[in-house]
């Protein structure tokens, strides 16, 4: 720890490093011995802490922007770094809303680590072909990879979202919470849906109802799960409305400009 302090001494100007929990110091090298590092922060789940702050404490860091709102609370509370919260961001351009809901061809995707509890809804519809689902070969049961290949080029992903009526959308903290404990933020699942004109389904982080003013996802009903998704899906035209809203708030509020 000695050896930074004297070139911490001579930093004049400021930088902007992009990191997650775990790689603050070897994404601020080598520019910690002539910038001051102010560290641009995502991914911070619990088992990340001890590395962040004695990170933050080695590159001598006075402000710090993070997407999570309750680790930047943390960080407030428990040292003297300035915290500010910086919700994710995403480039609209990237993402198609070209079809209603009523034309587009399958009813439901779960892109990523998949809740359980909810999946088995989606499931039992799936197989009594009540609905039709986006689902890759090379996933795990709780919606991993099985190998290392990827599930979906960019613009196969893309085209997949465009053309679904459903997107299911949980925090972390609720489809892993051996990963994320508690913390509930944010993540881009929600941007991409709505960019792509897709009805969430799931559940809302207070984060996005806090910074768009609304909630934007139909939160499931546990007592008759399985009933709502069908019968939303039975009448999806009636949530073009719904769709309509969110991607034009998505466009205002999911941009880097705006962050910036």
């Amino acid at each position: 720890v000695h050896s930074f302090f004297p070139m911490l001494l001579n930093r004049k100007e400021a930088l902007l490093v992009a990191a997650n929990g775990m790689s603050i110091k070897d994404n601020s090298f080598p520019y910690y011995g002539s910038f001051e590092i102010i560290p641009v922060l995502w991914d911070v789940w619990p088992y990340t802490w001890k590395r962040m702050y004695n990170s933050l404490r080695l590159l001598d860091v006075h402000v710090v922007f993070v997407t999570s709102r309750q680790v930047v609370d943390m960080i407030n509370k428990e040292t003297s770094i300035h915290a500010y919260w910086l919700p994710e961001g995403i480039r609209p351009s990237l993402y198609q809303n070209i079809h209603t809901l009523a034309n587009r061809q399958y009813d439901v995707f779960e892109m990523g680590r998949r809740y359980a509890k909810y999946h088995a809804v989606v499931n039992l519809l799936c197989k009594e072909q009540k609905i039709k689902v986006v689902s890759p070969c090379n996933l795990n049961d709780n919606g991993t990879l099985d190998d290392k290949n990827v599930a979906y080029t960019d613009e196969e992903l893309h085209a997949l979202m465009s053309e679904t009526r459903i997107m299911v959308c949980f925090p972390q903290c609720d489809t892993n919470p051996y990963r994320a404990g508690e913390i509930e933020t944010l993540t881009l699942r929600y941007w991409e849906a709505m960019l792509s004109g897709c009805i969430m389904v799931g559940r809302a982080p207070i984060e996005l109802v806090d910074l768009i003013g609304y909630n934007p996802v139909i939160e499931v009903d546990w007592k008759r799960p399985q009933e709502q998704l069908y019968e939303i899906l039975s009448c999806i035209s009636k949530y073009q409305a719904l769709s309509n809203r969110n991607y034009e708030v998505a466009k205002e509020y999911a941009p880097w400009t705006g962050r910036i």
